[in-house]
């Protein structure tokens, strides 16, 4: 079985006129989401194998604090290409994940994030900051993800620290 866990970013910053929004941080609200969301994961036991996320400040800053809360021991890779990425780019960097990892977890932005979500799994689903998106796949390889039958949400995991699991199955 193989996991996805794409990832929205966590509650960032209002942006500013004078800011770029590329340069905009997490919030403390945003910090208390993403250790929610670790938990869980690591609940669930899908600590991801390969991390990729946009090289944006607050998916990055989310990336990171999710690794450390998680234990994930690999190298995060930070794609320029995410930050204002169609569902194609986020699709074919999951293509290419070596078929050994069963896991992986991609961190960006909406649109791209609710429409890769919505072409694997044939539903829309809503995703706020710091929503996680736990797919999975019985497919021999990542290539074979893309339009497989085999494809379904495990679960939808909202970040919100005041609830105790920090998610709702599906």
């Amino acid at each position: 079985m193989r996991h996805i866990l794409v990832v929205r970013h966590a509650k960032s910053e209002p942006a500013e006129e004078s800011q770029a929004d590329f340069v905009r941080e997490i919030t403390e609200t945003g910090k208390r989401q993403v250790i929610a969301i670790a938990a869980r994961i690591v609940e669930l036991n899908l600590v991801p194998e390969r991390v990729v996320t946009s090289d944006a400040v607050r998916a990055v800053q989310t990336a990171e604090l999710f690794c450390r809360e998680s234990k994930f021991s690999g190298d995060i890779e930070e794609n320029p290409e995410l930050y204002d990425a169609t569902e194609e780019i986020y699709l074919e960097l999951i293509s290419q994940s070596d078929d050994r990892l069963s896991c992986i977890m991609m961190v960006g932005h909406n649109p791209a994030v609710e429409a890769v979500v919505e072409r694997l799994i044939g539903t829309h689903k809503k995703m706020k900051t710091g929503y996680v998106a736990v797919i999975e796949a019985d497919v021999a390889g990542w290539r074979n993800l893309i339009d497989s039958d085999s494809v379904r949400l495990r679960s939808l995991i909202e970040p919100d620290p005041a609830r105790s699991k920090g998610g709702k199955a599906e």
